[in-house]
């Protein structure tokens, strides 16, 4: 799947925060994100695992358009609830905003 969704690595919180600190960066945010989708996430990761469609990393993309139209609503409702200064604290993503200290 990783490949199909053009993925380089997979970080944990800790080990993608710990790299960006050491790369002279400052934190300034971290957020989750696809917190809303995780149950259904994870639902569909077990699904895979259980079934024949385990063999198809396209399987979760073929999707009905509306089931697609309520997942990005709820992914917008998360990037509301992100501007307004909102940390989720779990999710499929993470997200970090940093700033190059000062050298």
């Amino acid at each position: 799947m990783d490949d199909y969704s053009f993925h380089k690595r997979r970080y944990g919180r800790d080990a993608l925060l710990e790299k960006i600190q050491r790369a002279g960066f400052q934190v300034l945010r971290v957020t989750s994100f696809v917190f809303l989708l995780l149950p259904m996430l994870l639902l569909s990761r077990l699904w895979r695992v259980g079934s024949s469609a385990g063999s198809d990393p396209l399987a979760e993309y073929k999707i009905p358009s509306w089931v697609n139209t309520v997942f990005e609503s709820a992914l917008d409702l998360e990037r509301c609830l992100i501007a307004t200064g909102l940390s989720l604290p779990a999710g499929g993503s993470l997200l970090v905003v940093a700033r190059r200290g000062r050298r």
